[in-house]
């Protein structure tokens, strides 16, 4: 079950980007560049994108967007039209906002997993404080040979984990390609439970990792 559970997170996280509500009830969004945009929208439901700079109308259509790629940054705007049941025995009230926003980065980061290295192995009860974790990011980038930014702390959820990790270098350059960034580990978990970890990438957007072993 846990395996199917870890799954069906990373599955979340690639279909779906970060979704914050903004004041006005409306829908913000932060987008990575070449990542594909995906919304299951009801297929009676009518939507338009737009890039707000320009006004230019990117594309309209019914039903879910799958796989919409934005090949120039900026700000888009999805305007919806649903078909509401004014029967007043069934719920008439809208799924949908009026209006989304697409913020589309000129930049992408993504973690890769199978390169997490521990320094020392996570023991139950015992402090990690002073062992690391290294793992390599990809970084791509929109019209720009390199980005200095600063790296945000990973958290971990799980039965009585308190581990953080803190890079080492928090302020670093990134470049297109293959990048390593090392995390100082503090807190410690419990015997006999399972681990993820929550990094933030560069659009403060979480990609989740399960630690595959259990900590013994």
């Amino acid at each position: 079950m846990r395996n199917v559970y870890l799954h069906l997170c990373f599955v979340f996280c690639l279909i779906f980007p970060f979704i914050s509500q903004a004041e006005n009830g409306d829908e913000h969004m932060v987008l990575g560049m070449g990542i594909p945009f995906n919304y299951p929208f009801d297929r009676t439901v009518k939507w338009h994108i737009k890039e707000l700079a320009s006004g230019a109308v990117l594309k309209h259509g019914m039903g879910p967007i799958r796989k919409l790629l934005f090949e120039v940054p900026g700000t888009y705007q999805i305007t919806i039209e649903e078909e509401l049941n004014y029967d007043p025995l069934t719920c008439n009230h809208p799924q949908y906002p009026e209006e989304m926003t697409i913020e589309v980065s000129p930049f992408h980061m993504e973690f890769d997993f199978s390169t997490v290295r521990l320094s020392d192995e996570i023991v139950g009860g015992h402090p990690v404080d002073g062992q690391t974790l290294s793992i390599d990011v990809t970084f791509t980038a929109y019209g720009q040979d390199s980005l200095a930014c600063e790296i945000q702390p990973f958290t971990s959820s799980g039965v009585g984990t308190t581990i953080v990790g803190v890079p080492v270098h928090r302020e670093v350059t990134l470049y297109p390609g293959v990048n390593t960034i090392t995390y100082r580990l503090s807190g410690q978990a419990r015997s006999n439970s399972y681990l993820m970890f929550d990094f933030v990438d560069i659009n403060n957007q979480v990609q989740v990792y399960g630690l595959p072993q259990k900590i013994k």
